[in-house]
C-alpha cells in the first residue's frame, strides 16, 4: 500500500501455456506478482529487499520466464518463474549481485534476451549476462562532474543505451 516505483508484464512466448503474469515493486520493499489470466489475482508476494525496490523486468531466457529486481539496497537479484501447471508460481532466486557503490536506480534487458544494463550511483552501465547474472563488463565510466545515472533504456535493435542523468542530460552510449 506505498508507492509503486516500477511494474512489468512478462511475456511467455506464443507457443507456451504459461500465464501472462504483472510484477509490480515499490517503497515497501516487496515484489507482487499477479496473475493477468486469472483476472489479476495476487499469485505471489516476495520480500528479499532491504529497501526500496526501483526497478522490476520481467525477461525470457533459456526456456524459462526471469524475474529481475533491483533496489536501493545495493543489490540485483535474479529470479527463475516456474509455472507447473500453468498458473501455479515457483519462483527461485538463482543469483544475486550486490554494488560496490551506491544504489541500482534502474536496469533493462536487451532484445536478445542475452544481458541486463544496470545504473546507478556509481556513474558506470554494468552489463550482466541473464543467465548467469555474472558481470560480463562494466562500460562508459560517466565523467566525475556528470550526474548519477537515473534511468537506462536499451533501443529495440541493440545498438545503443540511453541514461538519463541527476544534472538532466540524456546520454548516447554504443551497447
Amino acid at each position: 500500500e506505498t508507492e509503486v516505483l516500477s511494474i512489468d508484464y512478462s511475456t511467455p512466448s506464443p507457443s507456451s501455456s504459461e500465464h501472462i503474469l504483472l510484477g509490480t515493486a515499490g517503497r515497501d520493499r516487496l515484489v507482487h506478482v499477479f496473475d493477468v489470466n486469472r483476472d489479476y489475482t495476487l499469485a505471489q508476494t516476495l520480500d528479499d529487499h532491504s529497501a526500496s525496490i526501483t526497478a522490476l523486468k520481467f525477461a525470457a531466457s533459456g526456456g524459462s520466464t526471469k524475474l529481475l529486481t533491483c533496489s536501493a539496497d545495493k543489490s540485483l537479484h535474479f529470479r527463475t518463474v516456474k509455472q507447473d501447471p500453468p498458473g501455479v508460481l515457483s519462483i527461485r532466486k538463482y543469483h544475486s549481485n550486490i554494488a560496490p557503490y551506491g544504489t541500482l536506480f534502474d536496469m533493462d534487458v536487451d532484445r536478445a534476451q542475452k544481458y541486463v544494463v544496470t545504473a546507478g550511483q556509481d556513474k558506470k552501465l554494468n552489463i550482466l549476462a541473464l543467465q548467469t547474472g555474472k558481470v560480463a563488463r562494466t562500460a562508459h565510466k560517466v565523467d566525475s562532474d556528470a550526474g548519477e545515472i537515473l534511468r537506462v533504456q536499451l533501443d529495440p535493435v541493440g545498438l545503443y543505451v540511453v541514461t538519463a542523468s541527476t544534472d538532466k542530460t540524456l546520454r548516447l552510449y554504443d551497447f
